[in-house]
This record gives structure tokens, sequence and C-alpha cells, in this order.
């Protein structure tokens, strides 16, 4: 006899499956599906989000020159732009008036001067005596001409024979409504308890009115034809809050 191994089989002998085998086929499908999905998931997980896709590089930005501020407002003044500059006018300025200016520019960095009503006018006026509220006539007519050189629409109207001066903010060249109106001899201030009546309009010919003329009582003494100003003065026995108007 001989002594050699039989060769060995490449393949070990299949058994036949058995019917539970069979029967077991797809729950084993089913756990495997699961076993690899919280392996994959656990796989990203240590290894975190897929890198993103590179973005494509955004174009060069073309350098235009900035473009210059424009106002609030195109401005359409109804007047005509006046003569008065106040860095000229060298008369003594209060330290309350040149407050009053600064309110008139800050109104302008946040409103045109077109928008300019009654109300606001009277108050930057009463902004020249905070206390009294009670300017002299002189700096109220000087305060006019200061907003008017600045762009705003507000002009003066003496009556001499009342020894009277109304300041308007104009609306057209055929109406205005009154902000203001003060005795230039005794200085007392004319009061608008209703405000209605404050902003009502007032048909006035401003035609008539020459700009040179109204500089030249504002330079000599805002007391025209010969009469002189009388220094502002509230009432006896008035009181402060009465003198609060047209809010």
């Amino acid at each position: 006899m001989s002594d050699t191994p039989p060769p060995q089989r490449l393949f070990p002998p299949t058994s036949p499956l058995s019917a539970s085998t069979v029967a077991q086929t797809p729950e084993l499908l089913r756990l495997l599906a699961q076993f690899r999905a919280r392996v994959e998931s656990f796989r990203m997980d240590m290894e975190g989000p897929p890198p993103a896709a590179p973005q494509k590089p955004l174009p060069p930005r073309e350098n235009k020159a900035p473009e210059e501020l424009k106002p609030i407002v195109t401005l359409v003044p109804a007047l005509e732009e006046t003569k008065y500059r106040d860095e000229e006018d060298k008369s003594k300025k209060s330290l309350a008036y040149i407050r009053a200016q600064r309110g008139v520019l800050r109104y302008l960095d946040t409103c045109a001067a077109d928008s300019l009503n009654a109300a606001k006018a009277r108050a930057l006026t009463e902004s020249i005596d905070p206390v009294n509220k009670y300017p002299s006539a002189r700096e109220a007519l000087r305060l006019c001409y200061y907003m008017r050189s600045q762009g705003f629409d507000t002009i003066a109207v003496f009556h001499h024979k009342r020894t009277l001066m109304r300041l308007f903010v104009v609306l057209d060249r055929s109406a205005g409504t009154l902000y203001w109106e003060q005795n230039y001899k005794t200085g007392r201030i004319k009061e608008f308890r209703n405000a209605r009546r404050s902003t009502r309009r007032h048909a006035v010919d401003f035609s008539d009115l020459v700009d040179s003329d109204l500089l030249a009582s504002l330079r000599g003494g805002v007391g025209a034809a010969g009469h002189a100003e009388a220094p502002a003065q509230p009432p006896p026995g008035e009181r402060q809050d009465q003198l609060n108007v047209g809010r």
C-alpha cells in the first residue's frame, strides 16, 4: 500500500441549506442592513462631514469713485436768496442766540429746509431766550434772516403804524404761515394759544417787500421808521407755561 495522503479539496463540501436557514434569510438581511447603517453613521461621526466643494472665486470688484452726498430733498425755494450774511453782521451775539443758530443747523442735519413749519420756527425763535422765551425783536429778526440765509423760506413784514414785526414761513409767493408777532417798540410778543390759528395761512403780498429795506432795519435797529426797539420782557405776572405756544 502507498503512504501518500489523498489530495485536499479546494472547497469544502457544501451541505444543503436547511429549511429553517432559508426561512431566516430575509430577517438576516434586514439585520445586516441595519448594522451597516449604524457602522456608517459611527464612521461619519468620527470623521466629520465630508469636505465642502471648493467655491468659485468671486469676480474682482470694480473700483468706482464715491458718489457725492445728495440732499434729503431737492429744494425749490419760494423766495430769492437774501443778501444778508450773519458773519458780516458785526453786532454782538448773545450766547443763547449762538445756541439757537446751532439748533437751526441741527435741524438741517436731518430735515430739508422746505419742511419747516410755523411751530418749529417759533420754537427755534423762543430758544434765543430759553428761560422766559421772550427774545428781543432784533434777535428774533436776526434769526429769521439767518434761517433765510441757510435756505429756509422765512421773511419779516413790518406794520409801522402799529409798530409790529411779523415773521412768516412762506408757503408760496402769495401766502405764508405766521410764526412770530412782536411789537418792536414795547417788546411785547403775541401769543398763539390756539394751534390751528398759529398754522393758518395768511395772504401776504411778498412782492412789495424790499430785502434791502429790511436789512437796513436789522442793522440800524429793528425800530424802523424812527421807532427805537425796547428790550423784550415778559408781562408782569404772566406764567412761563403760557408762553409755550404752537407746540
